[in-house]
């Protein structure tokens, strides 16, 4: 008898009161209007001006408009010249893509083709390997040959036209992706590529100041070459490489004003004529940018925000000083 009551005691509580809890909460957890969050500002497209109201040209040498964080669900002929249009309001005249493995540098060029001259901004691009993709890249079939197919991309049509450096290369000792000697090895055959072929270099580096300056010293007198996103906190590093010859490229990291994040005193020690600019889109979104950010990604219509960062800490010079120098200094180094 209570075996056959407990099972039947079981069901309704199952069936009954469990039902009226879900419902409930099911009711609480649908928002209020009050609560639907407020749509974001537009992102912001601010041109440097002049005096006189001109806006003034700048140039992001480094970023990944193609990104998949741009185009979730999305056609990069939806999302790429929405981007470029709010990069033309914002006054840039050309943007350089970063070509970080074999597949991403045909990318990169099969952009720079389809989008190049839209909204009157001029595409360009590198082709190279990245430091993480070194291990990848050593451990593949293409392992004894992937230089020479750098060397097919660069001298192909499309490379000829639209390629205007080799990289983004380097070494990365911060984030464990590869190895130390296979990213070396990488490094060095493509500092000999760019050396032969007479390009200029995109260098990464993280972590890594002495491996990095060894290897790249003895090719500086052959080749130019910008550190990209340059973040090294060291002044010591930093007059290293300008006395070697080495530019500077810094991207929206200067505008973070978190602990440990970039040390703007270093920014003081770039002369002008060694400076470049860039966004590293879609990373490192510039925190100057007035507020509310949301989840947004960083896009090439934010580089004047480094440029106000830039002439903020210097304060030896203004932003249109900082937007009209290193606009020349990228121009003369890419040869744009």
């Amino acid at each position: 008898m209570t075996l056959r009551v407990i099972p039947r005691l079981l069901r309704l509580a199952m069936t009954d009161k469990p039902t009226l809890q879900v419902q409930n909460i099911s009711r609480k957890a649908i928002p209020a209007k009050s609560e639907t969050p407020k749509p974001l500002p537009p992102i912001p497209t601010v041109p440097i001006t002049s005096s006189t109201g001109q806006t003034i040209p700048l140039i992001d040498i480094g970023s990944q408009i193609s990104s998949k964080y741009y185009r979730p669900h999305r056609l990069r002929e939806n999302h790429i010249p929405t981007l470029l249009e709010r990069a033309s309001k914002a006054g840039l005249s050309h943007i350089i893509l970063t070509g970080t493995t074999h597949s991403e540098s045909v990318e990169a060029l099969e952009t720079c083709a389809a989008f190049d001259g839209t909204h009157s901004v001029t595409l360009r691009c590198t082709v190279g390997i990245h430091p993480h993709r070194a291990t990848s890249t050593m451990t593949s079939s293409y392992r004894n040959t992937f230089d020479a197919e750098l060397e097919k991309l660069i001298m192909s049509e499309k490379g000829k036209k639209y390629c205007v450096a080799l990289g983004e290369c380097g070494l990365d000792y911060d984030r464990k992706f590869s190895l130390h000697q296979h990213q070396k090895e990488v490094f060095q055959k493509q500092l000999r590529l760019a050396k032969k072929l007479g390009k200029p270099v995109f260098l990464h580096n993280r972590n890594a100041h002495d491996d990095f300056f060894t290897i790249l010293k003895p090719y500086l007198p052959d080749i130019k070459a910008v550190a990209h996103c340059h973040t090294d906190p060291s002044v010591q590093h930093l007059k290293q490489l300008l006395d070697a010859g080495v530019y500077i490229g810094l991207t929206g990291i200067i505008c973070d004003p978190r602990e440990g994040r970039f040390n703007t005193e270093i920014i003081k020690y770039i002369p002008l004529e060694r400076l470049m600019v860039e966004t590293d889109s879609p990373y490192l979104f510039p925190r100057n940018v007035p507020k509310p950010w949301g989840e947004r990604n960083c896009e090439p219509c934010l580089t004047s925000f480094v440029v106000k960062k830039i002439a903020e800490v210097r304060g030896d010079c203004n932003e249109e000083i900082v937007a009209r120098k290193t606009t020349q200094v990228a121009k003369a180094f890419f040869g744009l």
